[in-house]
């Protein structure tokens, strides 16, 4: 994955803190969310960086204001022209008077509105998003409880119509039918809609549907973290050991492993409170109460009981 510097710049958060001041090459290639300090390169050495941005803050504005005039111009030339990178950011206030006064100036050079924590922050995490891989995944995504759940299963067993009746009961819609799913760290995922999908869902009989509309703007959210993945099955094929439910499964979306549910899809079954009472289950196991174990527990102290009536 990879991103122009033109198409950074056009990107809102970004602009609002940065700032072109001389770009040569807006078609330069960003391949990388780190950024580095021009530390080295002040100093004579010099590392190839042609995906990454570079940053120039305060401590390299005193090494150059410490110099003399003659000996200043000439390493800010040489970083100029000899640092190979995607583009090169001056911090707020740390523009040097050699570039400020119109000096020689080659490559991307942009100014930030802000200082190094949150220029860094603010452009990584963007980064992060943007050249984050993805896939696509067929399914229904919802925010239920604040929990990030993603809706599975064969095509027509009933998921889009599971959505609408969650989004009745207060719940939020993120992706109908398609849903992207972005790594955005390594132990963490998020899921959205492409684009030309965001707020809507799709019914059979009634079409294409704008939830925004219907039920409000809080009814949608653009993108949320998977926490939780809930495959809806035909009844027909539910096992006697899937019924216990006391298996932990897990599946798992570019390395990162989340808790599975598999959960029969039958005719006069609410599929949507039993959906809600399964988040409810999740968030209690994520604060370390577990249901299942819970209830074996409870189990083995009545046979017990049973047991210690019979010796008595």
């Amino acid at each position: 994955m990879h991103i122009t510097l033109k198409e950074l710049l056009e990107i809102k958060e970004i602009s609002e803190i940065l700032k072109p001041f001389c770009i040569k090459e807006p078609s330069a290639v960003i391949g990388s969310n780190r950024l580095f300090s021009v530390g080295l390169a002040l100093s004579g050495i010099f590392r190839d960086k042609p995906e990454n941005l570079m940053l120039f803050g305060e401590d390299e504005y005193s090494y150059i204001q410490s110099l003399d005039p003659e000996n200043s111009c000439q390493r800010l030339q040489r970083l100029l022209s000899e640092q190979k990178c995607a583009g090169m950011i001056f911090l707020k206030g740390c523009m040097p008077d050699f570039l400020s006064s119109g000096g020689k100036q080659s490559g991307n050079i942009m100014i930030s509105e802000q200082g190094w924590e949150k220029t860094a922050t603010i452009v990584s995490e963007i980064l992060d998003e943007l050249l984050a891989p993805v896939m696509t995944k067929h399914g229904v995504f919802m925010d239920i409880y604040g929990v990030g759940v993603l809706l599975t299963g064969e095509s027509g067993i009933g998921k889009s119509e599971l959505a609408l009746d969650l989004i009745s009961r207060g719940h939020r819609l993120v992706a109908d039918d398609v849903v992207e799913i972005r790594k955005i760290r390594f132990d963490k995922i998020k899921g959205q809609a492409p684009n030309v999908l965001k707020g809507y869902i799709q019914i059979k009989g009634l079409g294409i549907i704008n939830v925004e509309k219907l039920f409000g703007i809080i009814s949608t959210r653009s993108s949320k973290r998977i926490e939780m993945v809930i495959k809806l099955i035909e009844d027909d094929d539910f096992t006697s050991v899937q019924y216990l439910g006391t298996e932990e499964c897990f599946t798992s979306y570019f390395d990162v492993s989340l808790p599975l549910k598999t959960i029969p899809v039958a005719r006069g079954r609410d599929m949507a409170k039993i959906i809600e009472v399964a988040t409810r289950d999740f968030m209690m196991k994520r604060k370390g109460v577990n249901q299942s174990v819970d209830f074996e527990h409870h189990r083995r102290d009545i046979l017990q009981e049973f047991y210690n009536e019979l010796k008595g």
